[in-house]
């Protein structure tokens, strides 16, 4: 179990992307009018009813200004939460990085840079389900939610967490509970991953698969769900039938 202590501004089990280069409040003011002037992120006003999720501005920059003011409220929020739960909190101290970002809304988001949700975001690790549920129902009664993702409820590819996200003052910022065990398990069976990728981007691009290919594709996504199913259950998860049905490629 663990313990309730201060946030953790370094997590061993983090994810890999909380290493990158981020922008922080003074990287913001330190842009200044200029960069306001630049219309970093302008886009057209979205449509209404789109059934996305969408920012007050189109601007990054102002997103950005925004994202620093609500990220100490989301900090205090997730600490308080990790305690009261037996979690452990891991709040970056940095924003999301801003090439991280502009590459996100060109990539996804066709340029609209208000659909970006996730310039300020936090994390609680927990060690076993029963706490992590406890984390949820806090987070859906406390907590102002916009949009929650369970993938404990959908698993992809066995994958599970729970993503929500949030508005704080007006800001939309994200807050995702993780099991430890689910993420180490992610850690070693990151070669497989990357191998998944590789053979679905092929198939992607028109280039179809070798029957050993496809072979190999459906062993590696049966490999997946049973690394995962496997620390699910180890944290007191309940894993069910169709669930270790996927293990043998169903």
């Amino acid at each position: 179990m663990p313990s309730k202590e201060s946030p953790s501004r370094a997590s061993s089990v983090a994810p890999p992307e909380t290493a990158t280069a981020e922008v922080g409040p003074e990287v913001v003011q330190s842009m200044g009018n200029s960069a306001a002037q630049a219309d970093f992120g302008i886009a057209a006003t979205p449509p209404p009813g789109d059934g996305e999720l969408h920012q007050s501005s189109p601007h990054l920059f102002k997103l950005y200004e925004a994202a620093a003011t609500a990220m100490v409220t989301l900090g205090d929020q997730t600490s308080a939460l990790a305690s009261s739960t037996n979690g452990k909190p891991m709040i970056p101290s940095e924003l999301k990085g801003f090439a991280r970002a502009r590459a996100k809304i060109d990539a996804d988001y066709g340029g609209d840079a208000s659909r970006i949700v996730d310039l300020a975001r936090s994390s609680v690790f927990y060690d076993d389900v029963s706490d992590l549920m406890t984390g949820v129902e806090e987070v859906r009664g406390s907590w102002t939610v916009v949009r929650e993702k369970d993938r404990f409820e959908a698993p992809v590819g066995g994958y599970r967490d729970i993503m929500f996200n949030v508005d704080i003052g007006g800001h939309i910022c994200e807050i995702q509970l993780h099991l430890t065990k689910i993420i180490e398990a992610k850690a070693e069976g990151h070669g497989d991953y990357e191998r998944v990728s590789e053979l679905k981007r092929k198939m992607k691009e028109g280039g179809g698969l070798s029957d050993e290919e496809d072979a190999e594709l459906v062993a590696l996504k049966a490999a997946q769900w049973k690394l995962y199913n496997d620390a699910y259950a180890s944290a007191g998860g309940e894993v069910t039938d169709d669930q270790r049905a996927k293990e043998g490629g169903a």
